[in-house]
């Protein structure tokens, strides 16, 4: 319940008011003002409320504005308009800081933060009041609203002792009783039950109202915590002799039908539960507890079909992924496995449900497996239940089911805990025999050899011509295969062999001898033991594996042309056999090693068609990949590339795809398509091999775009996370350049000075530097060094693809030192350039002799330099520079009408550039 604003200000201060509205020298405002008083007096709220605002806004500057502001913030405080009276007890502070109200309204703003919910604001400031004005007639309004905010916020210490502070202050009945409810809910959250219950009691015995019938709900509730259901339904009876007050009548009885369930009472209980269902507040929980009754009295399809509709219809009620599951194992119980599945699984798949479900749900579809004996979707789901909830309490009921399951496959590997415990119990002879077995297989898989040895030598001991012999050694010697445990994998593979127990167990330990043998680096004597093997004919599985595992060996061996065919001959004997992909696959790779891409891009193609759904793909579409660009037919090259990238963004070689397919579109100057795709690589994590390469690419797109932000940041990015790499130099200079790009030659000029220092001299944009050097002195109008710099360049890059700007820079340089001769010779340099004959530089440059000669005052010279700016080069804003240049240079000739028409032309062309402003004034001066 919350506490009720206090009330007693309006009241101390009603004769205060009425004094100050006393009838005094007549006038418009002083009527209005005692109207207002009158009204508030009266604890007419609204229409003092209004009529202070009216003398407010047309009195503002009245002597009795400031007490006007205030008691209309109280007569909106007394309607609960909380917001408007925060601001006007504000305003009147702002106005009056140490008027005679301004506690008043401190107190009444930390009172409206709390009533608003505005908790942290209204703790501070009420602590901040209570500090400044211990001995207030609030303080205990001031405390009770602050122990509301510790319990609120979860401190519950601290909200006891502010409650009982408060007690000694409490000026009020009203506000006590708000204070002992308010107690009592703190103790009980701090598990002191019996204060709890005896301040609940005797405000419950005050007969209080709704106060009272909120002290006995909660009283119910800590009764039912405490496990007293008898008492607890005994306390909460009463509130249904108030039947308008559904605020504790309805929640009183959802309790009532908890407690009565517990006391094994179902039918009473369901009743109960049954009439709160509709309650838009409470029907979620009150169908929850109705369904749980249901299952009580295992009407399954019952609660099953009372929790779906709950959790239809409260889809965000924290109850929602309880409902489900509920639902799923009630239809689980009933036999409606599809459905529990489905139950299970949303709750599985909502990122919202709370997780102390999620084990449930997923031990729910174990139990399914198990229901259906599907061994498969069994290690599945046992898997996902203990890589997802390794310290779930479901966890051993997980792993027991698995491991039934895993002894009923002889999956001993994963069984051995299990199959120990067994041989503990002593079983008869057969089932002991079994255990051993596969225990000992079990072993060898966890590593255990010592003890895997012993028990493999005690199962032959005791049962040697046991019909698990023969597949227990086979199943140890593959184990021990597969752990490159190569003496002993040879040992019981030969050991099978000579056991003779019938031909394709021979067959089978003949092959897994040689490929002990292929593996140990026994090339020689694998290729012999593999083509004996052949000569005995075995099943067309084995025999393709033989053949293909012959190949290898020969490969090993430099017999490349005699692998191939085998490699063949491993397809021929089992064209649709389990491993044709993975021999296809080696045959592929044989035939790009040796440059035959031709016949590697066939075999790739066959694969991807016959095979679309191999695990090995991804590296097929790869490898396809390079064989095509080998062979220069970049377009399908570029198709493997793109459904690598599509399909498979969880292969190793999905970065290195996706960076291809971004350097295409690069150089087909798709610059969306290479940002996303780069993007799309940089996201996958920066600490990747590829990450270097993804952002030099990246800045290298959003330089071609002229996002210097972008260059500078991805630049930055490099140098900060790959500092040691190749590219680190490359990083510096983008940085540079983004920064001359942007302007920010200072710091530009630092990098650029840095690189300089270096000697590596092998980048291609190693020329760069003492150009953009020589700009920025340039720039900085330091002559000397802009001109030693820009001429060094042709003398140590003579192949720099941009020695036009050089010479650019060199002529500004001697133009100004008044060497124009020499300053045209490079300007001349320019223009002749193959590369920058047409650039905007060559623009510049022709507009710059057309300077020289101005300086000189050759006006003639410098005219017909102009126009051929204008009429050689399609560059605006030069254009216009020369018209504008060429107007003054006719002008210092006389001739004024032709300066006009020169002006009269920059304006029509070019109206928009700088220069026309100035060639428009030029007209008719």
């Amino acid at each position: 319940m919350r506490i009720q604003p206090a009330q007693f200000v309006s009241a101390t201060l009603i004769l205060a008011l009425a004094v100050s509205a006393s009838p005094t020298v007549g006038g418009e405002a002083e009527d209005q003002y005692a109207v207002s008083a009158g009204l508030y007096a009266r604890q007419q709220w609204g229409l003092a409320a209004e009529a202070f605002g009216e003398f407010v806004e047309r009195f503002p500057n009245h002597a009795k504005a400031d007490q006007a502001v205030f008691f209309l913030a109280e007569s909106l405080l007394q309607q609960d308009e909380l917001d408007k009276a925060s601001a006007r007890f504000a305003e009147y502070l702002r106005r009056s800081p140490d008027g005679p109200q301004a506690r008043s309204a401190r107190f009444r703003l930390a009172e409206a933060a709390y009533l608003t919910g505005r908790l942290d604001e209204a703790g501070r400031d009420l602590s901040a009041f209570h500090r400044d004005h211990p001995d207030d007639p609030r303080t205990g309004y001031v405390l009770a609203y602050l122990g509301e905010i510790a319990l609120a916020q979860g401190d519950c210490r601290v909200a006891v002792d502010y409650f009982r502070r408060a007690m000694t202050h409490a000026p009020a009945r009203p506000l006590e009783n708000n204070i002992r409810l308010g107690l009592a809910r703190a103790l009980q959250q701090l598990g002191e039950l019996d204060e709890a219950s005896g301040l609940y009691r005797s405000l419950i015995g005050e007969k209080l109202g709704v106060m009272s019938d909120e002290a006995r709900f909660r009283l119910g509730v800590l009764q039912y915590a405490r496990g007293d259901h008898a008492e607890a339904v005994a306390t909460l009876l009463p509130l249904e002799e108030n039947p308008a007050n559904d605020d504790w009548r309805l929640p009183g009885r959802l309790m009532r039908g908890l407690s009565l369930r517990n006391l094994g009472q179902l039918d009473q209980a369901a009743v109960l539960l049954g009439s709160v269902t509709a309650d838009p507040r409470l029907g979620a929980e009150a169908q929850y507890w109705l369904a749980a009754v249901y299952k009580d009295r295992q009407q399954w399809d019952d609660a099953a079909a009372v929790l779906l509709a709950a959790a239809g219809q409260f889809p965000d009620h924290r109850l929602n992924a309880a409902m489900r599951f509920h639902a799923g194992h009630a239809m689980l119980l009933a036999g409606r496995s599809d459905e529990a599945n489905e139950q299970f699984d949303r709750i599985l798949e909502d990122k919202r449900a709370e997780s102390e479900w999620f084990d449930d749900a997923a031990m729910g579809k174990l139990q399914l497996a198990q229901l259906a004996k599907n061994h498969a979707d069994i290690d599945r789901q046992a898997e996902r239940f203990l890589s997802r909830f390794p310290d779930s309490s479901l966890a051993d009921d997980a792993r027991h089911a698995w491991a039934r399951s895993l002894v009923a496959r002889r999956e001993q590997g994963r069984a051995v805990e299990l199959l120990a415990k067994l041989l503990a119990a002593k079983p008869d002879d057969d089932r002991a025999a079994w255990a051993r077995a596969n225990l000992a297989v079990g072993l060898a898989k966890l590593g255990r050899w010592e003890e895997a040895d012993a028990t493999l030598a005690d199962f032959l001991d005791r049962h040697p011509k046991h019909d698990a012999a023969a597949s227990a050694l086979e199943a140890f010697a593959e184990t021990a295969y597969e752990a490159r445990e190569w003496a002993r994998a040879e040992r019981i593979f030969q050991m099978l062999v000579d056991r003779g127990d019938d031909k394709q167990a021979v067959d089978r330990a003949m092959s897994g001898l040689a490929w002990t043998r292929l593996d140990g680096g026994q090339f020689a004597e694998a290729a012999e033991l593999f083509q004996k093997l052949l000569e005995r004919k075995p099943e067309k599985s084995l025999a393709a594996d033989t053949a293909w595992a012959g190949a290898h060996a020969l490969e090993k061996l430099g017999r490349d042309a005699d692998a191939a065919d085998l490699y063949d001959e491993a397809v021929k004997q089992n064209p649709d056999g389990p491993r044709v992909a993975k021999i296809l696959l080696s045959a592929a790779r044989l035939h790009a090693r040796l440059g035959r891409n031709g016949r590697a891009a066939t075999i790739y193609q066959r694969l991807v068609a016959d095979h679309p759904d191999d695990k090995q793909l991804d590296a097929v579409l790869y490898e396809w990949s390079w064989t095509l660009s080998d062979q220069g037919r970049d377009d399908e090259a570029a198709a493997c590339l793109e459904r690598l990238h599509r399909e498979f963004a969880e292969s190793r070689y999905w970065d290195d795809a996706t960076y291809r397919l971004a350097e295409r579109a690069f150089e087909a100057a798709d610059h969306d398509a290479a940002e996303r795709l780069i993007d799309g690589v940089l996201a996958t994590g920066e600490s990747r091999e590829i990450a270097p390469y993804a952002l030099a690419l990246k800045w290298r797109v959003a330089a071609a775009r002229q996002q210097w932000d972008t260059v500078g940041e991805t630049a930055q990015r490099l140098l900060d996370r790959h500092s040691a790499g190749s590219f680190r130099a490359a990083a510096r200079f983008w940085l540079a350049e983004s920064l001359y790009r942007r302007g920010d030659y200072d710091r530009a000029a630092e990098v650029f000075q840095s690189l300089a220092e270096e000697t590596d001299e092998n980048e291609s944009w190693r020329a760069m530097v003492p150009l953009r050097r020589a700009q920025i002195a340039a720039s900085r109008k330091e002559w000397l060094d802009a001109h030693e710099l820009a001429s060094s360049i042709e003398r140590d890059y003579p192949d720099f693809v941009c020695q036009h700007e050089a010479d650019y820079v060199v002529g500004r340089a001697l133009a100004a030192r008044a060497e124009f001769d020499a300053a045209r010779d490079a300007y001349q340099r320019v223009i002749r350039s193959p590369r920058g004959a047409k650039t905007e530089t060559a623009a510049m440059a022709q507009w710059m002799i057309g300077e020289t000669y101005f300086h000189q005052k050759n006006f003639e010279a410098a005219l017909r330099e102009y126009l051929r700016v204008e009429i050689l080069y399609d560059y605006p804003r030069w254009q216009a520079a020369a018209l504008l240049q060429a107007g003054k240079c006719c002008k210092r000739l006389g001739r004024v009408a032709d300066a006009e028409k020169l002006y009269e032309r920059l304006v029509q062309n070019f109206p928009d550039t700088q220069f026309a402003d100035e060639a428009r004034r030029g007209i008719g001066d």
